[in-house]
């Protein structure tokens, strides 16, 4: 799972189904896909300390499983007792999670551009839009959720092209 979520195009592939669910289904409860990812988050820390408790404790990076596990299940209860809260924080969330992906995705670009990939100018310009839309996103938030999710798709679609390019 944890190697699944490192992986560009899944990630991509996320943000696109994401993003067309809040375009086409913007009064979609809230409250259920928070409660699903706090059960899910909470979930997975159990699943992982567990694991932890079992067969890391004596290893180096064991502190690295306790404690993102530990992360994982401390969010996922947030999310289950405040879900109101995030609901609130919904379009700023989107809006640094864009920003920050625009600005990593920058970083490929010139990555690309020191490979020498002829087209790496494509994906700086994808980058700086992602991180424009990003801006947009938080310095706005209550900006309508369908524009929410139309960038996120953009978002996704622009990091899989820039993911699949290295």
């Amino acid at each position: 799972m944890q190697n699944m979520l490192k992986n560009p195009v899944v990630i991509s592939v996320l943000m696109i189904i994401g993003g067309l669910i809040l375009f086409f289904w913007p009064s979609a409860p809230f409250n259920t896909v928070i409660t699903l990812a706090g059960i899910g988050l909470a979930a997975g820390g159990i699943i992982t300390l567990l694991n932890w408790y079992r067969t890391g404790r004596n290893r180096a990076d064991g502190v690295y499983s306790c404690a993102g596990g530990a992360v994982a299940l401390l969010c996922g209860l947030f999310l289950l007792f405040f879900p109101q809260a995030v609901k609130d924080l919904v379009p700023t969330l989107l809006g640094i999670g864009i920003l920050v992906t625009g600005i990593v995705n920058l970083l490929k670009a010139f990555d690309q551009k020191l490979k020498y990939y002829p087209h790496w100018g494509i994906s700086a310009l994808l980058a700086c839009v992602t991180i424009v839309l990003g801006v947009i996103v938080i310095s706005n938030a209550s900006f309508i959720i369908r524009a929410a999710g139309a960038m996120l798709v953009y978002s996704g679609v622009s990091s899989l092209w820039i993911g699949t390019r290295d």
